[in-house]
């Protein structure tokens, strides 16, 4: 056993030398300057054409050469074709069929000349076309394998650094992909994974294709797993990444079809597996009708601008063609931010960027009249849970009678329509921030009542409110903590094992909003449909598991329990039946509120307890204008004590 250990081991360091030597070669060869390249693959060619033409000639009689002795002149007439046509000037590294169809052409352009210049040849047309056979399969074969030898010589001295993957996906994309990568030096195809039956067992490039199975088979030899299917549906891929992630391996896809086709990106531009790929959820396409009345060539107002929803919401309603577009923002570098994007994609469109706190009812009215605005999104709020627990003084004033500001401005300032964005955490609440959106809510439905009353319904302002829960990638949201966590080694902290949340794109959110605006006729609180709650243990584990760290990396998910005000599950409606509307997505509820001039004086109170900086009192308020609230066991200890 030992001396066939050392023959074996004796074998693999001659192969190493071989390899060695041939890649000093290379080297030499590719780093040397193009006019000593040309001159090496010339002189190459001359020695092909010369093989080339002895085999001809053993192939035919002997009396040939006697008889045709110039028949020799072919070589340098051949080369000289080769200069003149430019065959010299394409990296052979990246020849393909393409080059093979050159040569051919350039073969038979040699003989037909060579036929002009000796008329008198002996040679029949079936002996022109064999050496043209001969020549262009040796020249052509040659070529084939300098380019793969080019392609591959680093790989195999350095096997041990190559990425090993698999391509999920045997089409035409998935072939395409594993051409570019075998351009590039660090990555070893494995295989192709595909779900079609009958292309099992066959191969792309010589790369096999295999069912589903192989990689649970061969999990170990995996370094990445590449998804190439850029048309696939959400729900396809959702499947795909399901079934990946229980092998704990590093997974990414191409580009969508579109970015690659249109030159945005490269093929070859693997991108992470991202949120909106685990949720799976399918974009639903705006209704053409819903989307634009009431907004083109109309002054549009948003408050919030800077904020997740409000910048997406301008973005949104940019493309929509307003007359002008009126944004508020508290915050000077959110709006500077939003202001450089707004007018980086304009067209035309006045933008009017208004720093200032919309509790500012002077503010607003001057603005909205000086405007003409007539249409309003409300997205200004403060919406972290913690931080407006422990700074509910604040959270209340912003929330409240920011809302509260707005809604007067819109009637003193004949607005047609005003849309307060809610929040699913209204329903029920449990923390300040909870509380201060149903109050915010309850504003918008008592004006309504008080618009209803009108004498002149010519001059009524509509209120609406839409409801809906967590948007990907806003401010605040879990997504991007985790992503954080996981990229910095854990642990990943969640607060209950058992807690789940609603989860929508922002671009989805904001272009259902905007629909609202079309079905509002006044006092309806809107819900989006967010699909399945997602349990975020379960999310949490599942990032983890594409990102295909060792087993030596684990990351622990820490349970550190609810926070203060947090729920485990939430809801979007309180008390009322859900109705259809013209968009699958969008539901309406007319819920009950109290009755105007009574909630007014309470809120009335609520506002001179806040200026005065009262905390338990402001908090008994709150109580009384959402009886529903549960006050959370920290602000009880620390606020009504």
């Amino acid at each position: 056993m030992s001396k066939i250990f050392e023959f074996k081991k004796s074998i693999n360091q001659n192969t190493k030398m071989v390899l060695f030597f041939f890649s000093k070669i290379s080297n030499i060869i590719t780093k040397s300057n193009k006019y000593l390249r040309k001159t090496i693959l010339i002189f190459i060619d001359f020695l092909i054409i010369l093989f080339a033409l002895n085999l001809f000639l053993w192939i035919n009689p002997e009396s040939i050469l006697k008889d045709n002795y110039h028949i020799i002149y072919i070589i340098p007439l051949t080369l000289f074709i080769y200069l003149i046509t430019g065959q010299y000037k394409g990296l052979i590294r990246y020849q393909g069929s393409k080059s093979l169809y050159q040569l051919a052409i350039r073969n038979f352009i040699a003989l037909v000349i060579f036929k002009i210049i000796f008329p008198d040849s002996l040679l029949s047309t079936q002996n022109y076309f064999l050496l043209w056979i001969v020549n262009t399969n040796l020249i052509g074969l040659t070529k084939f394998l300098i380019r793969d030898y080019l392609l591959f010589y680093k790989k195999i001295l350095n096997f041990n650094i190559n990425k090993k993957v698999i391509i999920y996906g045997a089409g035409e994309a998935g072939a395409q992909l594993a051409a570019s990568l075998i351009l590039k030096d660090n990555y070893q195809i494995l295989c192709f994974i595909d779900d079609n039956s009958e292309l099992w067992n066959r191969s792309i490039r010589g790369i096999p294709i295999n069912s589903f199975e192989h990689i649970s088979k061969n999990i170990s030899k995996i370094d990445k797993i590449l998804i190439a299917i850029p048309s696939i549906s959400k729900a396809k891929l959702k499947e795909i990444i399901n079934a990946v992630s229980e092998f704990n391996i590093p997974t990414f896809k191409i580009p969508k079809i579109d970015e690659i086709s249109s030159g945005k990106e490269e093929i070859t531009k693997l991108k992470p597996i991202s949120i909106e790929d685990i949720l799976g959820r399918e974009p639903v396409k705006p209704l053409e009708h819903l989307l634009g009345p009431g907004i083109k060539n109309e002054v549009i107002a948003i408050t919030g601008a800077g904020g997740s929803i409000g910048s997406e919401l301008c973005l949104q309603i940019l493309h929509l063609k307003p007359r002008k577009l009126v944004i508020f923002e508290i915050s000077e570098p959110a709006l500077y931010e939003i202001n450089q994007k707004l007018n980086f994609t304009n067209h035309g469109i006045e933008i009017i960027p208004i720093l200032g706190d919309v509790s500012n009812f002077k503010l607003v009215k001057e603005v909205l009249i000086e405007h003409n605005v007539s249409l309003i999104f409300h997205a200004a709020a403060y919406k972290h849970v913690f931080i407006s627990e422990i700074n509910l003084i604040s959270a209340l004033k912003n929330n409240i009678f920011s809302t509260n500001s707005i809604a007067r401005a819109s009637i003193e300032s004949n607005v047609k329509k005003t849309i307060l964005i809610s929040s699913d955490k209204a329903v029920r609440p449990t923390n300040i921030m909870g509380a201060s959106k149903r109050i915010a809510e309850q504003i918008f439905q008592a004006y309504t009542n008080i618009e209803k009353n009108k004498n002149n319904k010519n001059k009524t302002t509509s209120f609406s409110m839409v409801r809906f829960g967590n948007v990907l990638g806003s401010s605040g949201s879990v997504v991007p903590l985790f992503e954080k966590q996981i990229n910095e080694g854990g642990p990943v902290t969640l607060t209950d094992p058992d807690v789940e949340r609603y989860f929508m794109t922002i671009y989805e959110a904001a272009q259902l909003v905007i629909q609202t605006s079309v079905l509002s006729k006044g006092g309806e609180v809107f819900l989006l449909d967010m699909g399945k709650p997602v349990r975020l243990k379960d999310l949490a584990e599942k990032m983890i598991k594409l990102k295909g760290l060792p087993p030596s990396q684990n990351i622990e998910i820490k349970i550190i329990g609810l926070k203060p005000g947090e729920k485990l599950f939430e809801e979007l409606i309180i008390d009322s039946p859900c109705y259809e509307t013209e968009h699958k997505l969008i539901f309406k509820a007319a819920e009950n509120c109290l009755e105007s001039k009574k909630f007014f004086e309470t809120l009335n109170l609520l506002e001179n307890m806040i200026i005065q900086n009262k905390e338990k009192e402001s908090l008994e308020l709150v109580h009384k204008l959402v009886p529903e609230w549960e006050i959370s066991d920290f602000l009880r200890k620390s606020k009504t004590n």
